[in-house]
C-alpha cells in the first residue's frame, strides 16, 4: 500500500477508534468519520466498504499494540511450568488489562460486527500469538505444534469473550493467571503425549 493510503488508513482507523468507545456501531456515520479523519468519502471506499470493516480493522490494530508477538525463545530453550506460567502472566495480564479498560470498544466489535471470518482471523492472530515455540521444543512435528496452538487459542477466544462481558467481575490479573494456569497444563499435556 502506498504512503498516501496508508496515511488515510490510519486516519481513518484513528477517527473511529474513539466513536466506538463511546456509541453503537449503527450511530456512528461515514460522514462523522471521514470528517473527523479529514478524508473524502471517496477516500474512505478506498479503504472500507462500510463502517463495519472498519471498526473489525480498528480492533485488530488496538490489538496488534497490546498483544505483540513474543521474542523468540533462544534455540534448544526448553521452560519448566513454573516459567511457563510467570512468562505466560506476564504477556496476558497487560492484555487483559488493555481489554479491561476498553471492554465497551471490544464488545461492540464483536457484537456488532463480528463475522465468522473475523472471529477465524482473531483465533489466527491469538494462536501467532501465543507460545508456539515453547511447545515445539519438545511436542513433536510443527504441524501438531499448529493444531494444538489453534485448538487452545479457540479456547482462550471463548474465556476472553465470556469475560469481557461479565463486566469484570474477575479482575484482569485474575484472569491472566487462569489463562497461565491452563497453557502450562496444556503444553505440559502435549509434551507428555509427544514422548
Amino acid at each position: 500500500m502506498d504512503a498516501r493510503l496508508e496515511r488515510s488508513r490510519d486516519a481513518i482507523i484513528r477517527a473511529i477508534t474513539p466513536m466506538i468507545e463511546t456509541m453503537p456501531l449503527a450511530d456512528i456515520s461515514i460522514t462523522g468519520v471521514v470528517s473527523a479523519a479529514g478524508v473524502t468519502r471517496p477516500t474512505f471506499y478506498q479503504q472500507f466498504p462500510d463502517i463495519l470493516t472498519a471498526a473489525r480493522v480498528a480492533a485488530f490494530r488496538r490489538l496488534e499494540t497490546a498483544f505483540p508477538f513474543p521474542k523468540p525463545l533462544l534455540p534448544g530453550t526448553v521452560l519448566t511450568a513454573a516459567e511457563m506460567k510467570d512468562c505466560i502472566v506476564k504477556r496476558a495480564e497487560p492484555l487483559f488489562e488493555h481489554l479491561a479498560a476498553h471492554r465497551a470498544f471490544y464488545v461492540r466489535v464483536m457484537d456488532e460486527a463480528g463475522t465468522a471470518g473475523f472471529f477465524d482471523e482473531l483465533i489466527d492472530f491469538t494462536a501467532a500469538r501465543l507460545l508456539p515455540e515453547a511447545m515445539a521444543a519438545s511436542a513433536g512435528s510443527p504441524e501438531r505444534v499448529a493444531i494444538v496452538t489453534e485448538f487452545f487459542a479457540s479456547g482462550l477466544i471463548w474465556l476472553s469473550i465470556r469475560w469481557l462481558r461479565t463486566d469484570g467481575t474477575v479482575p484482569a490479573e485474575a484472569m491472566s493467571r487462569q489463562v497461565a494456569e491452563l497453557v502450562a497444563n496444556l503444553i505440559g499435556d502435549v509434551v507428555s503425549a509427544a514422548r
